[in-house]
């Protein structure tokens, strides 16, 4: 064993706190400022890839400078090793505070979550995308300072022939489950949305404790992960919000497009949601809490404190008025009273018909365009009930974008209406613009605001914008089946009836033809072949996912072999073993015990050829192949011939289709 080097450079070597194939991680000590230091030391001879991503992390991090971000002070070589010296964290990384904790409080998990996405949005001003966001590269201090480390496979946007030299088309680098579905295809080409994922599923583990996608990385769970199929955190762990909950699908959204498009607004969510803000003096706000947590003091919601019944009526009553005024100056009512010649109102109606998704569920951003401000104003949307009769005026709109008319003009309501509205907002007269983004739609209209006096409408008719959006047919699903055998592994595909139910009936599946929509969207799919158990699957394809891949596995009917002897204790031994997997619907693992003349033997196995063994001691050992076919038994007689010898007999093979049931 390698003995602990004293000293590395300049820097004296106290402790060692990592050693593995690639390289050691050593606690150091500054020669003069006599503080900790990390040493990462690169041992690995011979890869000039692994070389080259060591080299180009110390480039990366040695001009970063942040709080969020460990700090890297120095880097050298010495003899054949490479060498990087950076931030030693006196702490614990998230995956072990999981670890130690099962999950984490979601105010605590938000907070650690929180600094993380502000590390990752600095890495992203600079360039720099991190593509290995993990609760492994997580560190939280004793003093509760939560920082981001290990850019080895980090990528940067104006680095890249050298990023294409490391990471080449089609390669995959990262961590399989904090991995965005586009990571999987080819590393180089992802951007900071790949990053937003993995912050997404680190944040998934700490309210839950569990990985969305556990267990080993096989087709299955990539096929998983592509669609995004995985547990709410709320049915893993019902303390979870919805908020987080809302926050995590969005962030792990399997098609990027629909995940948040930069990591400001979360922060801004996470901010509000949290009620904290960083500033320069102090941008660990959230220390205390942390550092308490890492010591293991159970995080307790900090108590308001009680006041009394006046005081608490009156702060009641200050700030409903404040509300009732913030409310006003927001949506402009004050403009309607103090200058109702300059100002008109405004308000925005939406109908969305042929969506079977609750309303919570659809994507639908407002955004207005004051005069000729380049700065949009959100405008909250909320649902209204169903009014039969509901007509819009001023501005219409169908599926294909705005239309100007009239109330007659707008389409009649229909029962799988769900309709939303904006409050009234009074705006400055003139030109605006408003978009409406209803999932992967984007209606644009501008309009003009008339006076609230001398307007066409009259005194208190406001100009009203009327979206009409239908649904797009989703269209049928594509589904593409692959069959192998549960125990061989072998493709059996071709030869296997597959059937897919529709309605009563069961209809035989060309991979050629799509499956038409259901209602319900749950897909019954039948699964048959001579000589296998059927196998049934109800698949659940939402009505964004037009491709469903089945990697489905049939159970082969058992087969047979019963030993009959005439000799006392022989030892069984099925290919060199005396356990065996088991035929049947559930293949367990049996153990062979010893033959004898009160006690045959029936070994119910999966049907092929096994190379059988019988040991009968000073009565010699034999070997011989035995085939098991599906639905009989194969019956062998051991015994002794005249040289006392053992000798086994094949006797009659039997059909029998119970077998195995």
């Amino acid at each position: 064993m390698a003995k602990m080097p004293s000293s590395i450079g300049k820097y004296t070597i106290t402790a060692q706190i990592a050693k593995g194939g690639m390289g050691e991680v050593f606690k150091a000590e500054h020669p003069t400022l006599k503080g900790s230091l990390v040493i990462k030391r690169l041992t690995m001879r011979g890869n000039k890839n692994i070389r080259d991503r060591f080299l180009r992390e110390a480039r990366i991090m040695i001009d970063f400078k942040s709080e969020y971000i460990v700090d890297v002070y120095d880097h050298f070589r010495e003899g054949s090793s490479y060498h990087i010296v950076q931030e030693f964290i006196d702490g614990m990384s998230l995956d072990e505070l999981i670890e130690r904790e099962r999950y984490l409080p979601e105010p605590v998990a938000l907070r650690v979550f929180l600094y993380a996405c502000r590390a990752v949005r600095y890495a992203h001003a600079k360039g720099v995308i991190h593509r290995d966001i993990k609760p492994g590269n997580i560190l939280v201090s004793r003093e509760g300072h939560v920082k981001l480390v290990d850019f080895g496979i980090a990528s940067m946007r104006s680095a890249e022939t050298t990023d294409e030299s490391l990471t080449r088309e089609g390669m995959t680098l990262g961590t399989p489950s904090y991995m965005a579905p586009e990571q999987f295809h080819s590393t180089r080409d992802v951007d900071e949305r790949a990053d937003i994922y993995s912050l997404g599923v680190m944040l998934y583990e700490s309210v839950t404790g569990k990985k969305p996608f556990p267990g080993s990385i096989n087709p299955e769970t990539l096929r998983l992960i592509q669609i995004g199929k995985c547990p709410r955190p709320r049915k893993l762990n019902p303390h979870v919000s919805r908020f987080a909950q809302r926050l995590i699908r969005r962030c792990m959204h399997p098609k990027k497009k629909r995940r948040y498009g930069d990591l400001g607004r979360i922060i801004r969510l996470v901010e509000r949601r949290l009620g904290v803000r960083p500033s320069l003096h102090d941008p660990h706000e959230s220390a205390a809490v942390l550092s308490a947590y890492v010591a293991e003091r159970p995080y307790v919601e900090p108590k308001r404190p009680i006041s009394k019944r006046a005081a608490l009526a009156a702060t009641v009553f200050a700030v409903a008025i404040v509300g009732i005024i913030a409310f006003g100056v927001t949506h402009g009512y004050h403009r309607a009273l103090f200058d109702p010649d300059g100002h008109g109102a405004f308000s925005l109606e939406i109908e969305v018909t042929g969506e079977p998704r609750p309303p919570s569920d659809l994507f639908i951003e407002a955004r207005l365009y004051t005069g000729t401000s380049p700065v949009p104003t959100r405008l909250p949307v909320t649902v209204v009930h169903a009014e039969p009769g509901l007509s819009f005026g001023g501005f219409l709109a169908d599926t294909l974008g705005f239309a100007a008319g009239s109330a007659e003009s707008a389409p009649a309501p229909t029962s799988d209406a769900t309709r939303f509205r904006t409050l009234r907002r009074y705006l400055p007269v003139g030109r605006h613009r408003i978009e409406v983004r209803i999932e992967s739609r984007v209606y644009v209209e501008s309009f003009y605001v008339h006076s609230r006096v001398s307007g066409p409408f009259g005194a208190t008719e406001p100009t009203r914008i009327a979206v009409f959006h239908r649904a797009p047919d989703p269209g049928p699903v594509s589904l593409t089946a692959t069959v192998r055998d549960q125990v061989s592994g072998r493709d059996i595909t071709s030869g296997t009836r597959i059937r897919v139910r529709r309605g009563a009936t069961w209809v035989h599946h060309d991979p050629d033809v799509p499956i038409p929509r259901t209602r319900d969207g749950l897909y019954e799919i039948a699964i048959t072949r001579d000589g296998y158990y059927d196998k049934t699957y109800t698949l659940e394809i939402d009505t964004a996912q037009r491709d469903a891949l089945l990697a489905a596995g049939l159970v082969p009917r058992p087969g047979a072999m019963e030993l009959r002897s005439t000799v006392e204790r022989v030892s069984v031994s099925l290919d060199g073993s005396s356990r065996y997997i088991e035929g049947g619907r559930t293949a367990e693992l049996g153990s062979l015990e010893r033959l004898g003349i009160e006690s045959p033997m029936k070994i119910v196995l999966p049907p092929r050829t096994y190379m059988l063994r019988l040991d009968a001691g000073r009565r010699g050992t034999i070997e011989l192949p035995v085939q098991v076919l599906e639905g009989y038994t194969q019956v062998l007689n051991v015994s002794v011939d005249d040289d006392n010898t053992v000798r086994v007999v094949p006797g009659p093979r039997a059909r029998t289709p119970e077998v195995g049931e």
